[in-house]
């Protein structure tokens, strides 16, 4: 028995070791995104910027209730407008013109904490792929490394409006989250479970969208996850089972078939009945030059 006790014991501070370890990599690896970001703070406005951050000068300095209050509903993109992406520009400037370097600062900070956001997310999905602790702290802390320094995500980051890009993954990645997290209460038989999942999914998803509607696909996500990772758990115990089988089928197949719908529709409406008047393009037109393009770029390396 003794000797039982101290290999677990053993073990445990292995596996404690090495979470440090796969932390101060994490640390290591966010300290190493900021250095190669920080360059490109000294940027200046793009593109977009200028035909959107304006609204924070469009009233004068939003000093006041009332200037607040037409900020935030000045959007014009999506049906929500995207109030809270409009809130997040407060944090940098009440006025324009604005110094550019606030924003930037802003956004590769929001970018450092989605990837931790992300770190989190797969060392909790780990276990539910057979490997070992360890083995799943240092997939995730790969995962988490591959989204911080990829050179993909650097106009995004550095590209100030795209902040309303960004912060829908922030709400996502903490919305499912919260779901996993919430999910194993309710297979271990705790009530509070069903509770802490529907909030998560519930109120991220509306946070998501008020950012930018490809939120949305909050849920979707979830069931995807639910039903290709998560099933290796499924929710069993008589005090949780009935309660969680309700939220997943309303919180999200239902909406996830909606979404599906809703998609479904817009795809038939655009390409029978065109796109906005004000775009000098047809949808079909758009779909075939996208696929153009990206011939031309896988094609590039060869051809130089």
């Amino acid at each position: 028995m003794m000797s039982l006790l101290d290999r677990i014991r053993a073990q445990a501070g292995k596996t404690s070791s090495s979470r440090w370890t796969v932390l101060a990599l994490l640390s290591g690896v966010l300290s190493l995104a900021w250095a190669a970001y920080h360059p490109g703070l000294s940027g200046d406005f793009l593109f977009d910027d200028y035909a959107n951050l304006p609204a924070l000068g469009d009233y004068g300095r939003i000093d006041s209730a009332a200037a607040f209050w037409r900020y935030i509903t000045s959007g014009s993109a999506d049906p929500t407008g995207r109030p809270l992406a409009l809130l997040s520009f407060l944090i940098d400037a009440d006025n324009w013109p604005a110094d550019p370097y606030p924003f930037k600062r802003t956004s590769v900070l929001l970018h450092l904490l989605n990837g931790c956001l992300l770190f989190g997310l797969l060392a909790q999905l780990g276990k539910y792929t057979g490997r070992t602790t360890r083995d799943s702290d240092f997939a995730a802390l790969f995962g988490a490394a591959m989204w911080l320094l990829h050179p993909l995500l650097v106009s995004t980051t550095l590209y100030v409006v795209q902040r309303e890009a960004m912060l829908p993954a922030t709400f996502v990645l903490l919305g499912l989250s919260g779901y996993v997290h919430g999910r194993e209460l309710a297979v271990q038989g705790r009530v509070r479970g069903i509770a802490l999942s529907a909030v998560a999914i519930g109120l991220c998803t509306i946070l998501a969208v008020l950012s930018k509607a490809n939120g949305a696909l909050l849920p979707m996500l979830a069931w995807v996850l639910d039903s290709v990772l998560l099933r290796q758990q499924r929710v069993i115990h008589p005090r949780t089972r009935h309660g969680f089988a309700r939220l997943r089928a309303t919180m999200l197949v239902a909406p996830s078939a909606l979404l599906l719908a809703y998609l479904v529709y817009k795809a038939y409406s655009g390409l029978s009945h065109g796109i906005l008047a004000e775009r000098p393009w047809t949808l079909s037109e758009r779909l075939l030059t996208e696929a153009r393009v990206i011939v031309d770029y896988l094609s590039a390396p060869r051809l130089a």
